[in-house]
């Protein structure tokens, strides 16, 4: 609930103090303060004018003395002082500290700070020490000692209170005594009648924002002209600063940096980094105000009970007063428990909640997500797509319109059906990547919503992300959408899984709860709920099957609902949504709009009203920043056209009247009657019988309630009440009444003043609701009652200005609503002028008691027009909304049935010369391959050559990027022939129109070469090309003569012309369509065909001639056998049904490329571990499939050499190139290489058998392992790296062995290989194709060791070499569903690769040697020469060589068994093939990880740890033998002296911030200098060293690799290692002098270590060694002058440290990364110079 609190409106500052929903458009600036002659007139009755002694004892004659004492101190004359002066002086202690006025009789003292204040006002609206009670939140005072009343506390005379804002008095029997008593209750009590004091009487002891001039004097307007004129902002900035230092003085406001503002939001912005900077300290201020808020509050004398629990920690419970402050509390918050030691030592602990009684809120987290979110939309390119980006981001942008499937009922069901302005925006949100939906009250738009989203599922699958900003709107949107048959999943967070709501049987924890499988489970939750909680080890298992369940039921849900801040809960990391709809988007602050839209939106629905309440910010820095306007705000002022649903259907048609024409422009129309909406048997008195509304005009003042910071109007309270009492009299039930306050202090009061003052039975009044405006935003009552509170003469009515604040007040009744006000008091705020003369011109404008209400004869001035320049999207502006009727109109935009349409004709009406315009790059629909910005591109390029496995646009990149005779390669502009939309731009994230680096998704739009010259279209090729939707191809894009009947041609596209297909909502076909021969460019359509003979043209009988001879044999027998049996055994499902653990299925079909294919095509379905045709299925299909299959061994052509189905190009160029003779070779070389990857990528599918995966699960320590991976990951999200992690631990340490030769059974010796022997029949039935034999050369006893190739066997067998050892450990990964790849180097090495959520990349495995994202372990490591490193899965083939090689450059001359682009068509085909049956969502997620690989892969890496070691698996001559023992690392550098005897000097000096040596040699009569790049480039020796980067910390140190921890994680730089059991890191130098002299010798190294972390360092001369100083400073060595030596050598060690993080405890050349200061002195932390 927000609160409005006390506000002290000046010309200078309007701000309010509390919530700000608004900004300052509609702070009252409007008044002029009166004369402090006014004031004090106004203040009390002439009759009322003597003062009076407190607490009834005060005796009249002290009048006549104090009259004299303040006549004679006026009389008094003064000298004048200058204003300087004045308040520069020594003032006493009592002397205001805000002006300096020090009058005893005009100061007060505040009890809690101890300071004084003044009742003065100066220039602001209140007097000083209140205007500080309010800001500081204090609430007690005492009256000087030598002022007229003495020292006196100011309490209640009943109940001791000293709450002065609840204090006021009673005038007693004698007319000189009154009583001080508190608002509620004393002074409400009826015992006051028995002592004649008159309850009526009662008045507040604060009036008009300044204490009575009677109890605490008014300074003369003299005092206050010559005291310090300090205004309304210095007054907010010295209490601000007094909450830091209590003892700051108006003299620390100069000091520069006080009064810091943030940066103001923008409306544009360049990118998605200058968005994060200036929103992320917003973030942080409202996080940092709210904490601190929190830390303010202290309760004290609280009773506690101690409690052990089972996990042994102990558990204090306490109970927390009400207050009526702003205290939260929620589980996890921190709290400090303080024992004074009254009956024991002091003592103070910190704990966190654990149990809380109630929910107060749910702000912890919330900012570390809207950080997080920030820099993910910054940084991210997957975050969201390219056109949202530019859009969020205010670019300007050309609109886009989804081809998509439209349904032909728009109403979804067991919801009401749609009215025309509700289908409109559904249909156009349908087609639209970003849409705004505006609903103003009452107009559906919760129905509207799950329309929406009902439809979008079911066009795009799910699961769809669904949130908005509070619970409660959450879950009325929840079971919106859960009426139409979708699966919801409600996710809440932790915090509020207790608390009861309407959907509350769709949360996932209740869900979980009512899971059936996991007995398991059940049963802990059912221990956890009788015991309050579970054992240590208990509830690591529960949070773990927990996890689990709550993963599978996330994957499984069709939407998946929560709070925006909600969306950022770690169970969500793993989830990418396609499309987003945030609900309530007005009342969400920007950052917490981000938090669900950087999860990969590429659709985006913001549904909210600009012309209601916005969202609530606490921190006033922040909210005049800006971050008080919403997203959808700004879109809306940036021109983005809401589309606003029209007919409300709420409220009676006179009560929508003034909402519709003063907010909505008059758009409003009324879905509901008159008759409708008359309440049946109810007698009130309105005063117009047929306008259920009238303003109830009331004079009563209003006071400042107990809070301090809120407003209450008693006389308006007491009318409410009257009014609720006669509704309820005749008849209305409590719950259909609703009282709305503006002020928490009205609402506190009204609420015990019915109960207490009402005529019926206050459990008849509580169940009356009463709250604030926000608190009914979204809500409805049959009755509106709506007491405005403000009633004054110069201080302005605060939120009451706020038009958002007012259109939800008054659209919130159905059948009648009453304003109660002061109506003159209104009527000076334009605002409330027009709502009050639309009041008066309907006769509802009335006065007097309630049983005889009359018209009132107010009048009021012309209402003017209202217009809010500042900011239009806070509504009065002239932006234009989407009408329904622009459908209906023939020829509009949005017509999609005219052939007029310029939108239907965008392609091929535009010239062909803006094709490369930057417009362009907007026309697609959908974003799948992220931009890479100039800069990036640049740093990228400058390693040369970029490996053309990116596929990025070649026209940009020069023609030395291939080779040096290459031709140069062709801009798609420059390419003749092209076709007109030919060319689909993909949207990035540079700026619109810049030039850029696209990828290309179309075919053929642009021309690359072979490295024989050749020309190839290699530009135009994707591996997503295949997905639905992934082009927005007009539907004349694409002609016939382009095409030119290629039936190759045509297959490939054919998936890619259904995802065109599906996007067009007139096209209702299936698959098998083309292009209609003859189409012109100008009007082709997209036709369905029927069927006709599939013959050659089946994608899956040409994927099967690619397979070696003796492979397609085996498969095409089995094929025609299957299809056999089933054409004569169709009514037997034993034919129709094929397990896929048949040894024939696993032996002949699996390892040929295209036979799975074959039966998907034929119509085979999967059915968890078998393939099953259906009974119904397509005979005479079948039929054809068969004699395909006959006809397959008589080829019509030879496919020997391939080479037509190698490249898409030119038929002419490929068939010409087919005839050359001079590529045979090339072919050969081709075939041999698509075999390899052919037979690879039919392995790894058998990775995805149920029942191997099963048996694979049912060996692994499951348990242990989850175990061991929860104690050891920091957090959630980082759980599955560290499983992975124990994983590859157990699986070398106690799973699978390594094979170098058999030991002898007889002898116990080592056997020795005899060579190759021939398989068995059982071998070869588990892939064993090469059995190698071994013999004892003792005792002649033979043995074989199968090199078995089947996963299922390895599991049995557990040993083998790399190839075993990858083969079996992917499996393990896919057992534990890790998203895993297995991986082939050419160069004969294979290991596995795993994707981590976490980090959003795949991290290099090989279990052979425990090494986990060492990538650059095989090539700076092993010193391997890499050629091709290829990726196999179940849903891709990826060159991945460019992770495992630094030197791009020199591994692409070493690739030359293909070209490059044979290579990217041929992974690309295979992983179509394999993505073909996917989903479209499937697809996208897929193609966006592959983007983020890509443009990892650009960028060569920097060698990390672990990656320097040389091989330890197998046997030490096997690895000598292949050179991978690392001893050809970069080392065995001299430092050597010129020959030249003139030189005098040499110096050596190297960073590792640069990673550079530099080399400064001084001869007689020059200097000359060089560099060395790497710091190994000029060690001598080195064991165990690698350079360190933290980026967290900014630091670059060499560090000795660490010890054999699978736990050793650097999770702040997403590096994960493990390595060979080393504890120390030695390295040295060597400076060749060949007996020169040394004259003189300085070093300077520096060493850093921590804990036990050890590091000793010498400097040698031949056998004479000194220890060096290790302090950074530059040290001359005095022993080593004068000595002849032929070398010098600096070594060093280090060693020591402990736990995980034991090898960065001893370090060198630690320094810092940042820029060094212009004043600072940067010295390189290791130099030697060398006098000669």
């Amino acid at each position: 609930m927000s609160v409005d609190t006390l506000t002290f409106l000046d010309t200078d500052d309007g701000d309010l103090i509390g919530a700000d929903t608004q900004g300052s458009e509609f702070d009252f600036t409007d008044f002029s303060i009166p004369s402090q002659s006014q004031t004090q007139a106004s203040q009390l009755d002439p009759q009322q004018s003597q003062p009076p002694q407190v607490n009834g004892e005060l005796r009249p004659n002290l009048d006549g003395e104090i009259s004299n004492v303040t006549q004679s101190i006026g009389d008094l004359q003064f000298e004048d002082e200058d204003e300087e002066t004045y308040y520069t002086k020594d003032l006493p202690e009592h002397a205001c500290k805000y002006c300096g006025i020090h009058d005893p009789s005009c100061v007060v003292l505040c009890n809690v700070c101890r300071k004084w204040f003044c009742n003065g006002r100066g220039n602001t609206s209140g007097s000083h020490i209140i205007n500080h009670l309010v800001r500081a939140k204090h609430k007690e005072v005492t009256l000087h000692k030598d002022g007229p009343l003495g020292e006196t506390v100011l309490e209640c005379y009943s109940c001791s209170s000293r709450n002065v804002f609840v204090l006021g008095f009673i005038p007693a029997k004698a007319d000189s005594v009154v009583v001080l008593l508190c608002r509620q209750p004393c002074a409400a009590q009826s015992s006051l009648k028995d002592m004649n004091w008159d309850q009526e009487q009662w008045k507040p002891l604060i009036q008009d924002r300044s204490f009575l001039p009677w109890l605490v004097k008014v300074p003369s307007e003299q005092d206050q002209m010559r005291a310090r004129q300090i205004t309304a902002q210095q007054i907010a900035r010295l209490e601000e600063l007094w909450k830091e230092n209590v003892d700051a003085t108006f003299q620390d406001l100069e000091k520069p940096g006080v009064d810091e503002e943030p940066q103001q939001v923008l409306l544009r912005y360049e990118d998605g980094y200058q968005y994060q900077n200036i929103f992320g300290p917003l973030v942080k201020l409202e996080a940092d105000y709210d904490k601190k808020l929190k830390e303010s509050q202290t309760q004290d004398n609280i009773e506690v009970k101690w409690d052990q629990g089972l996990n042994k920690k102990i558990i204090a419970y306490f109970k927390l007063a009400k207050t009526d402050g702003d205290m939260k509390l929620m589980h996890g918050d921190e709290l400090r428990l303080r024992y004074l030691g009254e009956y024991g030592k002091p003592w103070s602990g910190v704990g966190h909640v654990i149990k809380i009684p109630d929910n107060y809120g749910e702000d912890v987290g919330i900012e570390l997500k809207m950080q997080a979110a920030l820099r993910k939309f910054a940084v991210d390119d997957s975050s969201v797509s390219g056109y949202i980006y530019h859009k969020l981001l205010g670019h300007e942008v050309e609109d886009v319109v989804f081809r998509s499937h439209l349904p032909k009922h728009f109403s979804a069901p067991n919801l009401p059906d749609l009215n025309r302005s509700q289908v409109y925006a559904v249909k156009q949100s349908l087609q639209r990547p970003l849409s705004l939906i505006q609903g103003p009250p009452g107009t559906g738009k919760t129905v509207t919503s799950a329309t929406i989203v009902y439809h979008l599922v079911k066009q795009n699958g799910g699961p769809m992300l669904v949130c908005a900003p509070s619970n409660i709107a959450v879950d009325q949107l929840t079971e919106k959408i859960h009426r139409t048959g979708l699966k919801v999943v409600r996710l809440c967070a932790k915090s509020r899984e207790a608390i009861e709501s309407p959907v509350s049987f769709l949360a996932l924890h209740n869900q979980i709860r009512n899971m059936d499988t996991n007995s398991e489970l059940m049963k802990l939750q059912q221990l956890k709920d009788e015991t309050g909680e579970l054992s240590s080890a208990d509830e690591k298992r529960y949070r773990m099957l927990k996890r689990t369940s709550e993963k599978e039921l996330l994957e499984a849900a069709d939407v998946i609902c929560c709070t925006c801040v909600g969306a950022g809960d770690p169970r969500m990391l793993r989830f990418k949504f396609y499309s987003v709809l945030i609900d309530e988007s007005m009342q969400a602050t920007e950052p917490e709009c981000m938090v669900p839209v950087v999860l990969g939106a590429k659709q985006l629905i913001l549904v909210g009203d600009h012309c209601q309440l916005g969202p609530v910010v606490m921190c006033k820095k922040a909210a005049r920043a800006g971050l008080s306007q919403s997203l959808f705000e700004r879109l809306v002022v940036l021109g983005i056209r809401p589309l606003r649903l029209e007919v409300q259907y709420r409220m009676h048609p006179e009560l929508a009247k003034f909402p519709s024409n003063f907010f909505y422009e008059g758009s409003l129309q009324n879905g509901v009657q008159e008759d409708e909406r008359k309440l049946k048997g109810v007698d009130f008195p309105w005063p117009q019988a047929d306008k259920p509304m009238f303003f109830y005009a009331t004079t009563g003042q209003e006071e400042i309630a107990g809070s301090g910071t809120s407003y209450l109007n008693r006389t308006e309270a007491a009318n409410v009440e009257k009014i609720t009492t006669r509704f309820l009299k005749s008849g209305v039930k409590p719950e259909q009444i609703g009282i709305i306050t503006p002020y928490e202090g009205q609402r506190a009061y009204l609420v015990q003043y019915m109960q207490y003052q009402g005529s019926y039975h206050m459990k008849l009044y509580q169940e009356v609701e009463v709250a604030s405006v926000d608190a009914f935003q979204g809500r409805e009552k049959d009755i509106i009652i709506m007491t405005c509170v403000r009633s004054n003469e110069h201080q302005g009515i605060g939120f009451l200005n706020d038009p958002r604040r007012l259109n939800v007040a008054l659209t919130r009744a159905r059948y009648g609503i009453i304003i109660i006000g002061n109506p003159k008091v209104l009527s000076k705020q334009a605002l409330w002028t027009h709502l009050l003369s639309f009041y008066k011109e309907n006769h509802v404008l009335v006065e007097g008691p309630l049983t005889n209400l009359r018209e009132s004869t107010i009048q009021f001035a012309k209402p003017r027009k209202l217009i809010n320049t500042s900011n239009p999207g806070t509504h009065f502006m002239s932006t234009a909304m989407f009408d329904a009727r622009e459908a209906m109109t023939p020829g509009s935009v949005y017509d999609r049935t005219s052939h007029l349409n310029p939108m239907n004709n965008f392609y091929h009406q535009r010239p062909r010369s803006s094709l490369l315009s930057a417009g362009d790059i907007y026309s697609r629909t959908h974003d799948r391959l992220a931009f890479i910005s100039p800069e990036h591109a640049s740093q990228a390029l400058g390693n040369l050559p970029v490996p053309v496995g990116m596929f990025l646009n070649m026209s940009h990149v020069p023609p030395r990027f291939y080779q040096q005779h290459q031709q140069a390669i062709q801009g798609r502009g420059n390419r003749p022939g092209t076709k007109p939309g030919m060319r689909v731009g993909q949207m990035g994230r540079g700026k619109p129109g810049n030039g850029r680096i696209m990828t290309h998704l179309s075919q053929g739009s642009q021309e690359a070469h072979t490295q024989d010259g050749t020309p190839l279209t290699q530009g135009g090729l994707s591996q997503g090309m295949s997905q639905p939707g992934f082009g927005s191809l007009s539907q004349g894009g694409l002609s016939q003569p382009e095409l030119s009947q290629d039936s190759y041609l045509i297959g490939e596209f054919q998936s890619q012309m259904d995802g065109l297909l599906s996007q067009d909502s007139t096209y209702q076909g299936d698959r098998g369509s083309a292009f209609l021969p003859g189409a012109s460019s100008q009007g082709a359509q997209f036709t369905q065909m029927a069927p006709t003979r599939r013959s050659r043209d089946s994608p899956s009988l040409r994927l099967l001639m690619e397979n070696p001879s003796e492979v397609l044999e085996a498969a095409k027998e089995t094929l025609i056998t299957i299809v056999r049996n089933i054409l004569h055994n169709s009514g037997d499902e034993r034919y129709r049904r094929i397990r896929l653990s048949n040894p024939l299925v696993e032996g002949k079909l699996l390892p040929a490329a295209g036979a799975l294919e074959f039966l998907f095509e034929i119509g085979f379905q999967e059915e968890d571990d078998s393939l099953k045709y259906p009974a119904n299925g397509d005979r005479t299909a079948l039929q054809e499939f068969l004699d395909a299959l006959l006809e397959l061994g008589k080829p019509k052509k030879d496919v020997s050499h391939g080479i037509t189905e190698l490249r898409i190009g030119s038929r002419e160029s490929l068939q010409a190139e087919s005839c050359s003779k001079e590529v045979a070779p090339t072919a050969f070389k081709f075939h041999n290489i698509r075999g390899t990857l052919r037979v690879h990528s039919a392995d790894v599918m058998q990775y995805e058998r149920p029942e191997l995966r099963k048996k694979a699960r049912s060996l692994i320590p499951v348990r242990e392992l989850e175990t061991q991976a929860e104690a050891k990951a920091p957090s959630e999200s980082d759980f599955c790296d560290f499983l992975l992690l124990e994983l590859m631990h157990w699986f070398k340490q106690e799973f699978f062995s390594w094979f170098n030769a058999p030991t002898c059974p007889q002898c116990s010796l080592e056997m020795s290989s005899i060579g190759h022997l021939e398989p068995s029949p059982e071998e070869l039935l588990w892939g064993g194709s090469r059995v190698e034999g071994y013999q004892c050369q003792q005792c002649l006893t033979t043995s074989r060791f199968a090199r078995y190739n089947h996963p299922g066997k390895l599991l049995e067998t557990r040993r083998g070499r790399c190839g075993e050892w990858a083969n079996c450990f992917t499996l393990m990964c896919r057992a534990l569903d890790l998203d895993a790849r297995y991986v082939l180097d050419f160069t004969d090495h294979v290991w596995t690769e795993v994707y981590s959520d976490c980090k959003q990349r795949w991290l290099h495995c090989d279990p052979c040697e425990e090494a986990c994202d060492t990538p650059l372990l095989y090539e700076v490591g092993w010193g391997k020469k890499l050629t091709y490193v290829i990726a196999f899965s179940k849903d891709e083939v990826q060159d991945v060589t460019w992770r495992y090689s630094r030197d791009h450059a020199a591994t692409l001359k070493r690739r030359n068994l293909c070209s490059e682009a044979w290579l990217l068509s041929e992974c690309m085909h295979m992983t179509r093939e394999k993505q073909r049956y996917y989903s479209d969502a499937e697809r996208m997620r897929l193609q966006e990880r592959l983007t983020r690989e890509l443009v990892e892969l650009l960028v060569p890496r920097e060698v990390g740890q672990g990656e320097t070691q040389g091989r330890t698996s197998g046997s030490l001559a096997w690895r000598q033998a292949r050179g991978e023992t690392g001893e050809h690392a970069a080392l065995g550098h001299i430092f050597s002296l010129p020959t030249d005897s003139k030189c005098t000097r040499f110096e050596i000096t190297y960073s590792p911030v640069t990673n550079v040596y530099r080399i400064l040699t001084s001869l007689s009569d020059k200097t000359q200098s060089e560099e060395m790049k790497e710091w190994n480039a000029g060690v001598l020796e080195a064991s165990n060293v690698f350079l360190k980067h933290e980026k967290d910390w900014n630091m670059a140190y060499l560090a000795r690799e660490g010890t054999l921890q699978s736990e050793a994680l650097d999770l702040s730089n997403f590096v994960l290692f493990a390595t060979d059991g080393t504890t120390s890191g030695h390295i040295k130098w060597k400076i060749e002098l060949k007996g020169r002299k040394i004259l003189k010798c300085e070093t300077r190294f520096l060493a850093t270590t921590f804990g036990k972390g050890k590091v000793r360092a010498v400097v040698c001369a031949g056998d004479f060694c000194v220890p060096l100083n290790m302090d950074g400073s530059l040290v001359e060595q005095k022993e080593l002058s004068g000595l002849k030596t032929e070398a010098l050598t600096i070594e060093g060690w280090m060693e020591g440290g402990e736990g995980d993080v034991g090898w960065q405890h001893a370090q060198l050349f630690r320094v810092s990364t940042l820029p060094p200061s212009p004043t600072s002195l940067s010295s390189p932390p290791f130099q030697v110079i060398l006098t000669i």
